[in-house]
């Protein structure tokens, strides 16, 4: 402020700087840290969980809550083809026109390998004339990889009148959070096939022993003689009414299985 020197008040000075760029890049950090930050809490979430199912499922809810969108798909590769895994909105299974056209996008990111982002459906080169369709807006989808290789596609999708609409910038995002999920889906389904060997091994065991016991039960309820050996005429199964006829004839009390078959029999006799 300057002045006449009578207190009177001449005139202002001052400078203006122009920092809407500044604001506007602190607020996109701070954007991206809370995004990471919720990636993170996402990630941790979902690598707890080791059945397939409940992982797909919170796959599928976490990225639509992450790109604030009620509707999205994943679908698996099982033996070169997709198959529908995990739906919410427009895309479940019930809505079987739905469901059908969630199978064309997937497709089309899974032959091309690339993301796909299409920002209105209507005049998408792969839409469905069924007026069923007509629904969809935008959609970004990408693809689920592990250790490079395409093992699913995550599909993201906002329908008409929704207040927002995907970008293509978006895709971005939800490629970072695939990577997450494709690792997440490949510990499942390793945990899930690892649970079924070992479930496998159980069954096969428990009918093991009830074959045992079955037989055991067979050749101890007859009057037959039955015993056999392995190459160096150790006893390896052998029934009571054997041991009975060894005892009379060479009277031996110790016989049981691994024990020499020959001892206890003459030199003349073997």
């Amino acid at each position: 402020i300057f002045s006449a020197g009578d207190d009177t008040k001449a005139f202002y000075t001052g400078t203006f700087r122009d920092i809407t760029e500044r604001v506007a890049a602190q607020e996109a950090l701070h954007r991206q840290n809370d995004y990471l930050m919720t990636l993170n809490e996402i990630a941790t979430t979902i690598m707890q969980r080791l059945d397939i199912e409940g992982v797909l499922q919170g796959i599928i809810f976490r990225a639509s809550k992450l790109e604030s969108t009620d509707h999205g798909f994943i679908y698996l590769v099982d033996f070169e083809e997709l198959v529908i895994a995990s739906a919410i909105g427009f895309f479940e299974v019930s809505n079987e026109g739905a469901s059908s056209q969630g199978t064309t996008i997937a497709n089309t990111v899974l032959d091309s390998g690339q993301s796909l982002f299409v920002e209105d459906y209507s005049t998408w080169f792969g839409r469905s004339d069924n007026e069923k369709h007509g629904h969809l807006k935008s959609v970004i989808a990408v693809p689920l990889k592990n250790s490079g290789t395409i093992i699913g596609v995550i599909g993201l999708a906002h329908v008409e009148n929704d207040p927002k609409q995907f970008e293509e910038s978006d895709i971005e995002s939800l490629e970072l959070f695939s990577e997450l999920a494709g690792i997440a889906i490949d510990n499942a389904q390793l945990y899930t096939t690892s649970q079924n060997e070992l479930n496998e091994r159980i069954r096969t065991e428990q009918a093991l022993k009830v074959s045992q016991a079955n037989f055991s039960s067979l050749i101890e309820n007859t009057q037959d003689s039955i015993w056999s050996i392995d190459t160096d005429y150790r006893i390896v199964i052998m029934n009571e009414t054997f041991r009975q006829i060894r005892q009379f004839l060479y009277m031996e009390d110790d016989l049981d299985p691994g024990k020499d078959v020959l001892i206890g029999i003459p030199e003349h006799e073997r």
